[in-house]
């Protein structure tokens, strides 16, 4: 039997993996922060999505999933749209491109196109010549802090006009020393410079395709989880035990919570939050912080002036960072803006900011549903050596971590889901060679081959 510890993405795909192929499976389950953030709650009247959510996928034929590592999600893409829409039932449906704004005019997304033809448009012709001039000295540098790699890499203007001004509000004066290799926290563009040069020179210089956004039919991210949450509690071959939040994992493997104590079996799969992480191995030390204002304003429909899957925001004085989307308004003439926002920003800023984005009209007031602040752990340095050192503590048990505790750049929505599958995928290959049964499988519902994935995909488009 595999045992399954937490309730992030990672944890619940694995666990309804499990459920799907007749593994016998325990999972441990937090009443708390199940889903990575991707559940919708009803707020106001509305089902919403807690900033921009969505799916970023690929449909071409999928890689093999033993071939999976952290960092490759894209090969996947397939079979992660097979995952949701065959295996969990639920629909998809694709959503317009991103779009980002800036000094208020509104172009394609740079990290979801790569295409930066339209970069001349939104420069002067001086800024033009000075950006074209620093990127001749520039060589791709990931690997040294954000501020220092996007120097080298993009030169100062792109730094100063498209990563700092984003990034300071998120995480002011800090963001500059957060590793490179992590920028995907802070959302921080970083291109190659010959990619930049070609968008000065009007060509899109593509080393992929433009990434595709999709979201569940009803316009939200939460029935993924919902749907993957009523598997595991339907089936019999996963069982579901209480993770309570004073539980503690000691180096040996036995699980301490208020209910009594249980030996967990070597190798589990863990996939926490991070603060859930830290408690469960007994560090007292609290992780360092950053904060987002997040509100949720519910419009009529002819004052969005944008279709796009989300819009950032890369203007420094515009207290607005990202607008997502997602969201369902009970009124078929109005829809849910998520807008995200520098900490602090009260309900008229955050909708000066749509305003002054171009993505809402003047007389699209609307009425915020609420505005609240949400914290996440940074990605700092002090919060990396926490992680490592709550890891330290369960070497001889030998776990398999996932999502957030696997690595803090592979916790992306799709990373999650493909390492949950691989798990079972892998437990599932133990059991064959070992010539156990286990209980039922469902042949098909997690398809293997490219050839099935590419008929699924046809099926489904």
């Amino acid at each position: 039997m595999k045992t399954i510890i937490g309730g992030s993405l990672a944890s619940l795909s694995a666990a309804t993996g499990a459920a799907l192929k007749g593994i016998p499976s325990l999972l441990y389950l937090p009443a708390e922060s199940r889903g990575s953030g991707f559940i919708s709650p009803m707020i106001g009247g509305c089902r919403v999505d807690l900033g921009a959510r969505s799916t970023e996928l690929s449909l071409g034929a999928s890689a093999r999933l033993q071939d999976y590592r952290p960092g490759h999600a894209r090969a996947h893409s397939a079979r992660i749209y097979d995952f949701i829409t065959r295996g969990l039932g639920v629909p998809l449906v694709e959503l317009p491109q991103a779009q980002l704004s800036f000094r208020g005019r509104l172009a394609p997304d740079f990290l979801a196109t790569l295409d930066l033809s339209s970069l001349r448009d939104l420069l002067s012709d001086d800024e033009q010549a000075r950006m074209s001039r620093e990127l001749e000295s520039c060589v791709w540098t990931p690997d040294a802090p954000l501020e220092l790699a996007s120097l080298r890499s993009q030169g100062p203007l792109f730094t100063e006009l498209f990563v700092r001004g984003r990034t300071e509000k998120l995480l002011p004066g800090g963001w500059r020393d957060v590793a490179a290799a992590l920028r995907n926290k802070l959302w921080a563009t970083m291109l190659y410079p010959s990619t930049l040069q070609g968008g000065l020179e009007g060509r899109a210089d593509r080393a992929r395709e433009p990434l595709r956004f999709f979201h569940p039919q009803g316009g939200f991210m939460g029935p993924v989880v919902e749907r993957m949450l009523e598997i595991i509690e339907r089936s019999p071959d996963v069982e579901c035990r209480e993770l309570s939040g004073d539980a503690v994992l000691s180096p040996a493997g036995s699980l301490r919570q208020r209910h009594g104590t249980v030996d967990v079996a070597p190798s589990p799969y863990i996939g926490l939050s991070l603060h859930q992480l830290l408690s469960l191995a007994g560090v007292t030390a609290e992780l360092e912080t950053m904060q987002l204002s997040v509100g949720w304003l519910e419009v009529d429909r002819r004052t969005v002036k944008v279709r796009a899957a989300f819009v950032n925001v890369y203007d420094a004085q515009n207290p607005v960072f990202r607008v997502g989307f997602g969201g369902h308004s009970p009124n078929p003439d109005r829809c849910v803006l998520s807008v995200e926002g520098r900490a602090g920003c009260d309900e008229r800023r955050l909708r000066q900011g749509c305003i002054d984005g171009g993505i809402l009209s003047e007389e699209g007031s609307g009425r915020w549903l609420r505005v609240q602040t949400v914290s996440m752990p940074k990605p700092s340095a002090r919060n990396l050596r926490l992680i490592e050192e709550a890891k330290r503590r369960w070497s001889e048990l030998g776990p398999n971590y996932l999502g957030s505790c696997l690595d803090l750049r592979y916790d992306t929505f799709n990373e999650q889901i493909l390492q949950g599958l691989q798990a079972i995928e892998s437990a599932e290959g133990l059991r064959s060679r070992s010539g156990g049964s286990g209980g039922p499988t469902h042949q098909g519902v997690l398809p293997s081959t490219v050839d099935e994935t590419r008929e699924v995909r046809a099926a489904g488009s």
